[in-house]
């Protein structure tokens, strides 16, 4: 009797183990993944190369993160592209960090924030597939990279010197149930390339205007 209830409470226990297992996922991302825009040597055009860290944001339920309510789909492509009223890196920063649905990716296995550098041809890759802190096995989430100034080692530095960043749209993932499983690559599940690129403030966008508007007149005058 004694060895059938020692048996049960071990099935048991290893049920709710089993029941409470981390997901797994494989950050991996393809050649141009995301490419420069904020690297002032570059003026303005589109570089690959290794000089962003990336890492990802992920929720358990099917919401738009709050990043989406500055810019919609994907980021910064271009500097227009993120110049809507109101839209500078410090708000993004914000946005990004302050979601109470979007949460960081993190290695249960160490508790690292996930992060990479792009390598020379702007593509990523974690180490080997890993357990992502708080999600199941076996479960849909919803994830988007972002990508920040590799000067600054995690996001919140980087958001902290108000360094440029960039992210991509949203996509739903499927979480593997351990390392050994074959868990799909972020780019195998929808991933979209995207750029990162220095938001001026507002105020900066005001000078520009003016700038423009006293050129304008200056021309009709000669």
């Amino acid at each position: 009797m004694k060895k059938i209830l020692a048996i049960g409470l071990l099935a048991a226990s290893l049920s709710g183990i089993s029941a409470m297992a981390q997901g797994y996922v494989a950050f991996q991302t393809p050649t141009r993944g995301t490419w420069d825009l904020f690297t002032a040597a570059n003026n303005g055009v589109p570089k690959l190369g290794a000089t962003e860290n990336v890492s990802f944001l992920w929720s358990s339920v099917n919401v738009a993160p709050l990043i989406a309510g500055i810019q919609t789909s994907t980021s910064t492509n271009s500097l227009a592209a993120n110049s809507a009223a109101g839209a500078n890196v410090a708000a993004d920063w914000t946005a990004i960090m302050s979601d109470s649905n979007f949460h960081l990716g993190l290695n249960a296995g160490v508790n690292p924030i996930v992060a990479a550098t792009s390598a020379g041809a702007a593509s990523y890759q974690s180490a080997a597939s890993f357990p992502l802190q708080g999600s199941a096995a076996g479960s849909t989430i919803y994830i988007y990279v972002i990508g920040w100034d590799k000067t600054y080692a995690t996001p919140a530095a980087a958001q902290a010197a108000g360094s440029a960043v960039g992210w991509s749209s949203v996509f739903s993932y499927a979480t593997g149930a351990d390392s050994l499983a074959t868990v799909n690559t972020f780019t195998a599940s929808g991933f979209v390339p995207f750029g990162v690129v220095s938001v001026p403030e507002p105020a900066t966008f005001a000078l520009a205007g003016l700038g423009m508007a006293a050129m304008l007149i200056s021309r009709r005058r000669k």
